[in-house]
């Protein structure tokens, strides 16, 4: 437990969820003496929100916090749980103060800060530090969505919609991956991470079709 513990870090994820994109984890250590009313669970926030409150976390020194983003390529090699556990403990290797002890939101905690840590369900709702991070995090990875994919990707940051899934078939049906037994198939997860991501699927705006 963090009882006691000078510095307590909270860690959290964006990207694990959707199709396209990279997968990004930040890591917080929030002051006791800070607050910021609208900080929360991220995606329990508007985008406005979330906005002004990663602007004020990014512009205040006493915020000790660090980002790590794992691409389609090394999200490939070794699949998207191991691609998340890496992301969590890089970020936590990125701070600038090495944190006591991790809250880690979810229910696994990265192998390399078992000894440190502990994992908490839905802890973006119930720790200041994971929620700092839970916001650095998605604005960290949507920025990166709309400047990269503006015309698709800004209305919905990779993750599943019915219009999304459309298109993706449409546009990756005859491309073929190899999972992670080794076994050809159609891969989904994997194909469309690294085919979306290289910019080479086709990125039809939605609403112009019927």
């Amino acid at each position: 437990m963090f009882t006691g513990k000078k510095f307590v870090c909270g860690v959290d994820e964006a990207g694990r969820g959707p199709l396209a994109g990279p997968v990004v984890a930040a890591a917080c250590v929030f002051p006791e003496d800070l607050v910021i009313d609208a900080i929360n669970d991220s995606k329990q926030m508007t985008e406005e929100e979330r906005e002004e409150v990663y602007e004020t976390l990014m512009a205040n020194d006493q915020v000790i916090k660090s980002v790590c983003v794992i691409d389609h390529t090394r999200i490939d090699e070794i699949n998207i749980l191991e691609a998340t556990m890496e992301a969590m403990a890089k970020s936590v290797e990125g701070l600038s103060t090495a944190a006591d002890w991790v809250l880690i939101d979810g229910n696994r905690v990265p192998p390399p800060l078992v000894d440190r840590a502990e994992a908490i369900v839905k802890g973006d709702a119930k720790s200041v530090c994971i929620s700092a991070a839970s916001v650095l995090a998605k604005v960290t990875r949507d920025r990166m969505m709309v400047s990269v994919y503006f015309h698709f990707y800004s209305r919905h940051m990779g993750n599943v919609t019915e219009c999304f899934v459309y298109y993706r078939l449409r546009s990756t049906r005859s491309i073929r991956s190899t999972d992670s037994t080794g076994t050809k198939g159609t891969g989904p997860r994997r194909t469309w991470r690294r085919f979306i991501s290289t910019g080479r699927a086709r990125t039809t705006d939605a609403r112009s079709r019927p």
